[in-house]
């Protein structure tokens, strides 16, 4: 994603505790600068954890602002309220479905994209349980109500702690879906190490209609 407008492809990821999300400037040529904190204005009555973050121009003003995930399942939307060579924040604040905030399984991980080839930009989601849902754009700019990801006509769930990306993955014009889980092994090893899991990674090949 290239953040900042100025050509170049830069790396951005959230921070587990205290939940900040950090951007490294790309200065081309597959070299990027220390990482830094995106500016954000502080909300002392917020508790951000394990924080993932999509950039995208929610608002449709010209500039990329922030969709960003949470530890609880919560789902944000954080306007930048600079531009687009020069990012700056206000505060986080709750993306609303049916005019109540968003709620997923633990550890949600929005990807914004139009999943439903109506032109507007939807929201998806993974979450801890392995499930994915999504929420569909309204034309009024709200969203609608979750519905599951669906595979053969089934709820997709697979494994957990589920991360996704939407890309076409083979190149024919269609999105696909990746799906990044973590499966506990067997047997589990004394303590949470992370020597208890394996991870894989799915692609489920979309199809036209």
């Amino acid at each position: 994603m290239d953040v900042d407008g100025d050509g170049k492809l830069d790396l951005a990821t959230g921070e587990f505790a205290p939940g900040n999300i950090v951007w490294f400037k790309g200065l081309g040529k597959a070299k990027f600068a220390d990482w830094k904190t995106v500016p954000e204005t502080p909300d002392e009555k917020q508790d951000w954890a394990a924080s993932t973050v999509f950039f995208t121009d929610w608002d449709g003003d010209g500039d990329l602002d922030m969709v960003i995930g949470g530890y609880g399942g919560d789902i944000y939307y954080n306007e930048n309220v600079g531009s687009r060579p020069e990012p700056k924040y206000g505060k986080r604040t709750w993306l609303m479905s049916e005019g109540k905030p968003i709620l997923v399984g633990m550890k949600s991980q929005p990807v914004v994209v139009d999943w439903d080839g109506d032109g507007l930009a939807d929201l998806l989601t993974g979450d801890n349980d392995g499930l994915v849902f999504f929420f569909p754009r309204l034309a009024d700019g709200s969203l609608g109500p979750r519905q599951p990801v669906r595979v053969g006509g089934a709820p997709l769930k697979i494994d957990h702690r589920v991360k996704i990306h939407v890309a076409d993955w083979n190149g024919d014009g269609v999105m696909d879906l990746l799906v990044g889980t973590c499966v506990e092994k067997e047997p589990v090893m004394k303590g949470d190490s992370y020597e208890n899991y394996d991870g894989y990674v799915y692609v489920l090949v979309g199809k036209r209609g």
